[in-house]
């Protein structure tokens, strides 16, 4: 792989990723414990280590073993994996959000 296609995939991936970042800032009132730990995720440091275990339940420790600043353990919400929609939430509306503040 040349560094061109290096840095335009590196590229996409990053622009993803706002994209994701832009959708749960515009939709904080459909705050949800997966749109939570979405950001956790999102703004965990290099330094903490991101992890998901078994049960789905996210876990953020500091380089030293500690609670990283990402989020702890989890919220303990045994349904956020499950693919049902979200009461009172709209995809298609967050999406619709989402693509607005893109082209602004």
């Amino acid at each position: 792989m040349n560094m061109d296609t290096v840095e335009k995939e590196r590229d996409f991936y990053f622009g993803k990723l706002r994209d994701i970042e832009l959708l749960l800032q515009a939709n904080e009132s459909k705050k949800t414990p997966l749109t939570e730990n979405v950001l956790k995720i999102l703004y965990a440091s290099e330094e903490e280590k991101v992890v998901i275990d078994e049960q789905g339940n996210l876990i953020i420790t500091a380089a030293n073993g500690g609670a990283g600043t990402g989020g702890g353990t989890g919220t303990g919400d045994d349904n956020m994996l499950n693919d049902d929609p979200i009461e009172g939430g709209d995809d298609d509306e967050m999406a619709d959000t989402a693509e607005e503040i893109k082209q602004n």
